[in-house]
């Protein structure tokens, strides 16, 4: 069929009015500020003389790893290799056990021990033709706060090839507000729970942020084989009933947890209920880590943390010296970091907080990695490694003129010497239990 045709008068009008139509379009969108821009197909950048190159350097790489000599290596955070840079193919590699390059005058030489790597790098460094060759570091994501390098954990991970070298798995139990486990900084690490004893839904998910807070924590100063369990026992205003603390504490110990996080506490004398069931957690050979309170007062008037089997914590600030609301006294065992710590929060943000509920979530951190480090010890000779292994610095604290600090350099030594020797601490559990004679108080339970 064919198509009515136009008049050329009212063609006419149509090109005007087509016109008109352009110019007030392109004024509105100058006005708006909205610019035009070119719909551009999606970049596809692909260099296969490169990825094959990348695959070579990642063979070489975990080959050597794989080996003894790797893994000595990677202890001492060394990798025995070199980086070199030519403008002419690489004629002399001194004896390198494997060799892997050509992309772009790029060589990685891999060699057996330093001195021979150290060798090699300077004689290369010294040829014509080589525009550079330096040792190929190991470097590490870094930590979110300020605590990791005060206790140690960073150049613990390094010693001991965190991530590495086979470990022994470890679970911490962060019985608190929840957790939320899709934070990204926390993937992977969360293990899935239905641990709620607030309300109806089995659903541990964080509505305070504390309990978030207190995992990023644990993450941040641990490697991936720590994973963390949400036991959520205090709501969204940070409270919680003795009872569900208590049901809480069965479940991590019935999950098969090796290390329980306790920031939170009450003024006064642990109930029965709460003695009754951090008792069957020492039994498993649980540690708990508890805050010990923030009304800079003696921490022998709060429980859990002023039990004999508990790990009781108190804060240091960033000065090194203990913070203005951190409790002190004889019951606190250590000192850890517990002022403006960077940690995960609710909702895949990141926020500072501070107190010893922070202080004993390092502790909880530095228990995890003992514990993997010697997963024979029983719970009161990781509390008795932990504190040996403190440094004693003066803090400031009222009544104590140096105090126990958090540190984690002695950690692989002290577990080697230990499991030669075989201590047997049972006789220690049973008389630290004559100890927890305590009066039933108030049941609320407060965050730390």
């Amino acid at each position: 069929m064919e198509r009515a045709k136009t008049p050329p008068r009212a063609r006419g009008h149509v090109w005007v009015l087509t016109i008109l139509a352009a110019a007030l379009f392109g004024t509105l969108l100058v006005r708006t500020g909205v610019r035009i821009v070119p719909a551009m197909a999606a970049a596809t950048w692909r260099n296969p003389q490169m990825e094959a190159f990348a695959r070579d350097v990642n063979k070489l790489i975990g080959d050597f790893e794989a080996t003894e000599a790797g893994k000595a290596a990677l202890a001492r955070a060394q990798t025995h290799r070199i980086i070199v840079k030519t403008a002419q193919p690489l004629s002399r590699t001194y004896n390198a056990a494997a060799t892997v390059g050509g992309y772009d005058g790029l060589y990685l030489l891999q060699f057996n021990d330093a001195a021979a790597a150290e060798a090699a790098r300077a004689r290369l460094q010294a040829d014509t033709g080589v525009e550079y060759a330096e040792p190929d570091v190991l470097l590490r994501a870094q930590a979110l706060s300020w605590g990791a390098a005060a206790i140690g954990s960073v150049d613990y991970a390094d010693r001991t090839a965190n991530g590495k070298t086979a470990r022994q798995r470890v679970k911490v139990a962060i019985v608190d507000t929840g957790v939320d486990g899709n934070h990204p900084f926390l993937r992977g690490r969360v293990l899935k729970s239905d641990a709620n004893f607030t309300g109806a839904s089995g659903d541990p998910q964080d509505d305070n942020g504390h309990g978030t807070h207190v995992a990023g924590i644990v993450a941040d100063n641990t490697g991936d084989h720590v994973k963390i369990l949400p036991v959520k026992v205090l709501g969204a205003d940070g409270m919680g009933k003795m009872s569900q603390i208590a049901l809480g504490i069965a479940y991590a110990i019935d999950s098969g947890c090796d290390v329980i996080n306790l920031s939170l506490g009450a003024p006064g004398t642990a109930p029965r209920t709460l003695r009754d069931a951090i008792a069957r957690a020492e039994q498993s050979g649980i540690v708990i880590a508890a805050a010990a309170g923030n009304n800079r007062t003696d921490a022998s008037g709060v429980y859990p943390a002023n039990m004999a089997t508990v790990l009781s914590v108190g804060a240091t600030a960033q000065s090194g010296a203990i913070t203005s609301t951190s409790n002190f006294g004889g019951t606190v065992d250590i000192f850890a970091p517990g002022a403006q710590i960077m940690s995960t929060a609710p909702n895949n943000s990141y926020r500072s907080m501070s107190g010893t509920s922070m202080a004993a979530a390092f502790a909880s951190a530095a228990a995890a990695e003992l514990c993997a480090a010697a997963p024979d010890f029983s719970a009161a000779q990781l509390r008795r490694a932990i504190v040996s292994c403190a440094s004693r610095r003066m803090l400031g604290e009222p009544g104590r003129l140096r105090s126990p600090v958090l540190s984690m350099a002695g950690f692989a030594e002290y577990a080697a010497r230990s499991r030669q020797r075989s201590p047997s601490c049972g006789w220690i559990r049973e008389i630290s239990s004559l100890f927890l004679t305590c009066k039933p108080r108030s049941g609320i339970i407060f965050v730390a």
